[in-house]
């Protein structure tokens, strides 16, 4: 099933990204200069969880012919161009699970928000599972 419900088909993503801790330092982000591609979502999803699932869903999405609230960040989701900025508390990033596979070597202790800085280049349909 997924973050995203059975419902909710995946996408993928061409992308710049920050993350950082709340006093700034930074723990993981794409190589410089080098957009990170993820052929399919999910892929992100599974590392980075719930607080990304939030920042591309739109607010309401319609299944089945019904709007349903998804509590997405922006109302149409992330679009291509767009770059946002957001605080993500820690159950929905890492939890009570330590991270520390960025690439800046930086231990995100469990139970800690983190701040995403995510400049989106591009955005398809998926193109593996």
């Amino acid at each position: 099933m997924g973050y995203y419900g059975p419902q909710i088909n995946t996408w993928s993503a061409t992308l710049n990204f920050r993350g950082e801790l709340m006093n700034g330092t930074l723990f993981d982000k794409n190589t410089d200069g080098i957009p990170k591609v993820y052929n399919n979502i999910s892929q992100a999803i599974s590392i980075y969880k719930q607080a990304w699932v939030q920042a591309f869903a739109p607010t309401i999405i319609n299944i089945q012919g019904q709007d349903r609230r998804f509590e997405g960040l922006l109302p149409k989701g992330l679009q291509k161009g767009d770059k946002i900025s957001f605080i993500s508390p820690s159950y929905y990033t890492f939890d009570q699970t330590e991270y520390t596979a960025g690439s800046e070597k930086v231990t995100v202790p469990k139970n800690t928000p983190v701040v995403y800085t995510i400049d989106l280049v591009a955005i398809g349909a998926a193109t593996s599972n």
